[in-house]
């Protein structure tokens, strides 16, 4: 899997037909934004403050529970505001 730039120069999404979630990287440097999410497709986000793409570039093929793993890893310190 690679991340793609799919909608503009500041996001990169790694996504796999067939999976029911994707990880989204988000880097304005302008509004001094930087967060990596892993998206459900039941509309649920659990956002990261920061650059998280290599840790959930390991856990991606094995999942969402990886995923998941990965999020609760990390959430108690740089969790959004914005997470379900």
């Amino acid at each position: 899997m690679e991340w793609k730039q799919p909608i503009n120069n500041n996001q990169w999404v790694l996504a796999e037909d067939g999976k029911d979630f994707l990880i989204s990287y988000i880097n304005v440097k302008e509004f001094n934004i930087e967060e990596t999410a892993l998206m459900t497709c039941d509309d649920k986000y659990y956002i990261l403050n920061g650059d998280f793409r290599k840790e959930f570039d390991q856990a991606f093929s094995n999942g969402l529970q990886s995923c998941m793993e990965v999020f609760n890893k990390f959430k108690e310190d740089t969790s959004s505001v914005w997470s379900d």
